[in-house]
C-alpha cells in the first residue's frame, strides 16, 4: 500500500498517522522478518490459539488418571474414540499452555502425589468430558465432566504470572487450586476454596457475539491502532491484534469489521490453520492458529494439529533456555572476574599516582628532622624550609601524642610504603591488563559461541576446594535430633522440646530453612544449607513440611499449614520456655492427609 492519503479520509494528519502506524508495525520486524512476540520460543497464547486446541479435546472421552509432574502442571489421560490421549495443562507463569502430548511422552511424576493431583484423581477419575468452552472467549478453558456422583469443572485460566488451575462442583464452587494466591500476593485475581468461581475481571467485548455497531463504538475513530483491539476485544492479544490489522489493510473500523468476522465465523466453524512461525534459520519462534498475513510466507509451516504447534514452539524454546543457563552459568563467573581484575587495575593506577606525590612525605620528614627536638603534644610545626628558594617557614602537621622527632620518623614510614606500593602496583599492572584482555576476549566468545563449543570455553579459574565439614560434636544427654537424608539434602527434626530448642539455638546456621506447623505444638524442622527456600527443590520442602506436620499436635487433622522461613528470622525470646520461638518472613505450605493416615 502506497503513503499517499486513503481514499476514507483527505485529511493530511490521518494520512500521516495512518503512514506512522505502518512504520511503527515495520519497526517491530526483528532480525528473523517477523514481528516482536515477546521472548523469543515462547507460545503467544492467545485466545485464538486455545480455542483451535480445545477443538482437539474429545467430546464423550473418559477420564483414566490425573498426573501432576510438577507444581504447576497437570495432565488428564483421556479415553474413547481412538488411541488414549494425554492432555497437558500448566500454569506455567512463563510457557502458561493446555495442548495434547504423546501418551509415551509423560513427564515422570513424584512418588507421592501432591495434594491438587490427590483431588483431582478423587473428583475426575472415570469421569466423561461433556463439554470444553472458553467463557466470555477469554484465556480460560472450562472442561465440564460428569459421573455418577454429579458434575465438576475443571477451569484453566492461562493469564501470565496469574495463570492457574481450579477445580469446582456442578454449582461453580470451588473445591482446590493448584496455586495457592494470598492476597498479599494478589488482590486483583483470587480463587477461594469453598466461594463461587468468578471469572476474572473485565468488561471487553466477545467478539463472537459482538455485532458491527458494538464494534465501531468500541473502536471509535479511526486510524485504529493494536493496542485499542487489544483492550476492546476479549482474549486479544498483541499478534491477534496487528493481524487483523494487516488484514484489514486499512485501519479503519469499516475495514476491520469484515476481517474480524471471517476469523471469528472460521474458528465456530473449527476451520483452524495451525502455523508455526519460523525465524531465517526455519527455526519454530512462535505459533498462531491461522495463517498469519503479518510473518513472511516463505516462513511459515502448516502443522498437523495446534497442540503439535504449540509442542514444536516449546520444545524449541526450553533447548534454548538450557543452552542459555548454560551459557550464564560460564558468563557470571567471567563477568564477576573481569570486575574484579578492573578494580584491582584502578587500584594500581591509583597506588601508581600517589608515587608523585610521595615525595612531599619525605620533604616532611627532612624538614622536622633537621628541626630542633620538642616533646609531645602540638599539632603542627612551623619550622624553616631550606627546600624553598625564599627559605620561608613551612607549617607541617603533627601527630600531638608523638614527639617531632617520632613525627618525622612516620613521615618516612609513609613516604617508604607509598613507593613500595607503586613498585608493586607498576609491576602488576601489565599483569592485570592482560587478565582484563583475556577474561574480556572470552566473554565475548561466550556470547558469540555455538552451543556445542560452549564447553570448549574454559572458566576463569579452577573453583577452590572446598573445605572438609568439620565433624559435629556428639549430641548432650537428653537431646534427640533426628537425622533424615531427602534426595541428598540434610533434614534435621528435633523429637522433644530441649532438642528442638537445642536445634534452633546450636545445630541450625542462619542460612538454613527452618519449618514448623502452624500455631501447635510440634517438632522443628531445618533443612541444611538452603540459602535461601527457592532453591531447595519442591518435592524436598513437600518432604520437610509433611515431617513437621507429622510431628505436631495437628498429626490427625485434614489439612495442617506448615510455615517455613530461614533460620536468620528465627529468635527465641528472652526467657522463653525451651522450643518456644518468634519468627518473620514466612510462607506458608499446606500439607494434606490422604483417608488412610498418610500426609
Amino acid at each position: 500500500m502506497k503513503d499517499e492519503a486513503p481514499a476514507f479520509s483527505p485529511e493530511p494528519r490521518l494520512c500521516f498517522r495512518f503512514s506512522q502506524l505502518r512504520r511503527c508495525i515495520a519497526s517491530r520486524r526483528d532480525n528473523r522478518g517477523g514481528l516482536y512476540q515477546g521472548r523469543e520460543g515462547t507460545v503467544n497464547f492467545d485466545s485464538f490459539v486455545l480455542a483451535a486446541v480445545a477443538s482437539e479435546l474429545n467430546r464423550g472421552a473418559f477420564i483414566d488418571q490425573v498426573y501432576q509432574p510438577d507444581d504447576l502442571t497437570v495432565a488428564l489421560a483421556l479415553s474413547g474414540r481412538g488411541e488414549r490421549r494425554l492432555w497437558l495443562f500448566s500454569a506455567d507463569a512463563r510457557h502458561a499452555r493446555a495442548h495434547l502430548i504423546p501418551a509415551a511422552a509423560r513427564p515422570p511424576s513424584p512418588a507421592s502425589p501432591p495434594g491438587f493431583c490427590m483431588l483431582l484423581r478423587k473428583h475426575l477419575r472415570g469421569a466423561r468430558l461433556v463439554e470444553a468452552d472458553q467463557p466470555r472467549f477469554d484465556r480460560v478453558l472450562r472442561l465440564r465432566v460428569t459421573r455418577g456422583d454429579g458434575e465438576r469443572l475443571l477451569i484453566h485460566e492461562i493469564m501470565g504470572r496469574h495463570s492457574n488451575l481450579a477445580l469446582a462442583d456442578g454449582a461453580g464452587v470451588v473445591l482446590g487450586v493448584l496455586k495457592q494466591v494470598s492476597p498479599e500476593q494478589s488482590r486483583v485475581r483470587r480463587l477461594v476454596v469453598h466461594k463461587p468461581y468468578v471469572l476474572p475481571p473485565g468488561e471487553r467485548l466477545d467478539p463472537r457475539e459482538a455485532d458491527e455497531a458494538a464494534c465501531r463504538a468500541a473502536l471509535g475513530e479511526a486510524p485504529v491502532f493494536p493496542e485499542q483491539l487489544v483492550k476492546a476485544f476479549s482474549g486479544f492479544g498483541p499478534f491477534a491484534a496487528r493481524e487483523v490489522l494487516a488484514r484489514a489493510e486499512q485501519p479503519i473500523p469499516e475495514a476491520i469489521w469484515p476481517v474480524l468476522r471471517e476469523l471469528v465465523e472460521a474458528l465456530q466453524r473449527g476451520e483452524f490453520e495451525p502455523t508455526l512461525l519460523l525465524d531465517e534459520r526455519g527455526q519454530p519462534v512462535d505459533a498462531w492458529a491461522f495463517h498469519a498475513r503479518q510473518w513472511p510466507e516463505d516462513r511459515q509451516q502448516r502443522a498437523e494439529t495446534m497442540s503439535a504447534a504449540v509442542a514444536a514452539t516449546l520444545h524449541r524454546a526450553a533447548a534454548e533456555e538450557t543452552v542459555e543457563a548454560h551459557r550464564r552459568a560460564i558468563r557470571v563467573p567471567l563477568a564477576r572476574a573481569l570486575a574484579a581484575a578492573r578494580e584491582r587495575w584502578e587500584e594500581a593506577r591509583r597506588q601508581i599516582e600517589v608515587r608523585s606525590r610521595a615525595g612531599e612525605l619525605r620533604i616532611q620528614g627532612d624538614l622536622l628532622a633537621a628541626a630542633p627536638e620538642a616533646g609531645r603534644g602540638a599539632t603542627e610545626a612551623l619550622v624553616p624550609d631550606f627546600y624553598a628558594a625564599d627559605g620561608a617557614p613551612r607549617r607541617i602537621p603533627l601527630d600531638p601524642l608523638l614527639t617531632r622527632q617520632e613525627n618525622a620518623a612516620a613521615y618516612f614510614r609513609r613516604y617508604r610504603r607509598a613507593m613500595a606500593a607503586a613498585a608493586a602496583a607498576a609491576a602488576r599492572l601489565p599483569l592485570l591488563e592482560e587478565q582484563i584482555a583475556d577474561l574480556e576476549a572470552r566473554l565475548a566468545a561466550v556470547d558469540a559461541a555455538a552451543p556445542e563449543a560452549l564447553e570448549e570455553i574454559a572458566p576463569p579459574g579452577k573453583p577452590a576446594r572446598a573445605a572438609p565439614r568439620p565433624k559435629e560434636r556428639p549430641l548432650p544427654a537428653g537431646i534427640r535430633i533426628r537425622r533424615v537424608d531427602v534426595d541428598g539434602w540434610e533434614v534435621l527434626l528435633g523429637e522433644n522440646a530441649a532438642s528442638n530448642d537445642y536445634l534452633i539455638t546450636r545445630l541450625a546456621r542462619p542460612d538454613d530453612l527452618w519449618l514448623h506447623a502452624r500455631a501447635v505444638n510440634g517438632a522443628h524442622v531445618v533443612v541444611r544449607g538452603a540459602r535461601s527456600a527457592d532453591r531447595v527443590p519442591p518435592a524436598v520442602l513437600r518432604e520437610a513440611a509433611r515431617l513437621a506436620a507429622t510431628h505436631s499436635d495437628a498429626r490427625h487433622a485434614s489439612l495442617v499449614l506448615v510455615d517455613f522461613t530461614l533460620r536468620r528470622y528465627v529468635r527465641k525470646p528472652r526467657g522463653a520456655a525451651p522450643g518456644r520461638v518468634t519468627y518473620q518472613r514466612e510462607k506458608t505450605i499446606p500439607v494434606e492427609r490422604h483417608k488412610d493416615g498418610r500426609a
